[in-house]
């Protein structure tokens, strides 16, 4: 979160993702993947990440990418990584 205040973005970002928004989804997979207000939790990270790929947001593929990239190396998988970022590039992030 930009704004440096995730725990004002929380809420927002988890009603937005109940609602079904693939853009909240996308940001409140990034506050748990960097534990900003919310416990670090890669897996459920990628699981909302997943969920906004799904929806055709792009911005998800690529982070979707760098974290098989090995950002986290419990989950490299080069193969993956590649996929994703194929993706983001044919959606034309």
């Amino acid at each position: 979160v930009n704004s440096g205040a995730p725990e004002l973005a929380l809420p927002i970002f988890e009603r937005g993702a109940e609602l079904g928004d693939i853009r909240a989804i996308n940001n409140l997979a990034g506050l748990y993947r960097n534990g900003q207000s919310v416990p670090k939790d890669t897996a459920k990270a990628i699981s909302l990440y997943e969920k906004a790929s799904e929806g055709g947001l792009p911005h998800a593929d690529y982070n979707l990418g760098w974290i098989y990239f090995g950002t986290d190396s419990a989950y490299l998988d080069l193969p993956k990584s590649r996929a994703y970022w194929q993706k983001a590039v044919e959606a034309d992030y």
